[in-house]
């Protein structure tokens, strides 16, 4: 059911809802977050432009790092509402959507994403590990990495291992 309800919300603002990981605060604004009746779950829905694709595969690296980062999108915005004052036992929404606004053959894509609680531990991890070098104003060298799909994973994997040390 993709129609609006009283249940729905839109542009859902966490500026001040204390979300917290690992010290550091968290804010974002959600697109729509909808209540789909049939399914009886909430769904986080963020609207893109430009050319839709069609699943989380991507066909060049280019869609690949496109797609990983609408990925860490969907799944910062449901740790958003996890670790939320006023959401964190109102909402638990089990899956977001990546919703191409501009029709392609007259229907609009969405891609969907199950979320995965390795997935949004991993991320967490990702987060604080950025947070702690802008705060220290330590910045890694990138140079050694390819500004490719592989390269990002790679760097991503760094900051993951240095923050597990």
């Amino acid at each position: 059911s993709n129609l609006l309800t009283e249940r729905d919300y839109s542009e859902l603002n966490f500026s001040n809802q204390g979300v917290v990981i690992d010290e550091y605060q968290l804010t974002g604004k959600i697109d729509w977050l909808h209540y789909n009746s049939e399914e009886n779950r909430y769904e986080i829905h963020d609207f893109k432009t430009g050319k839709p694709v069609g699943s989380w595969k991507g066909s060049s690296d280019y869609e690949k790092i496109k797609l990983h980062k609408y990925r860490q999108q969907l799944l910062f915005y449901k740790i958003l509402i996890d670790n939320s004052r006023d959401y964190h036992n109102k909402f638990n929404p089990a899956c977001g959507f990546i919703d191409y606004i501009q029709p392609a053959n007259g229907k609009i894509i969405s891609i969907e994403l199950s979320y995965e609680q390795s997935e949004i531990d991993e991320l967490k991890k990702l987060i604080s590990s950025v947070c702690k070098q802008i705060h220290s104003l330590e910045f890694p060298d990138i140079t050694t990495f390819a500004a490719t799909y592989t390269g990002i994973k790679a760097f991503e994997d760094s900051l993951l291992k240095d923050n597990n040390t």
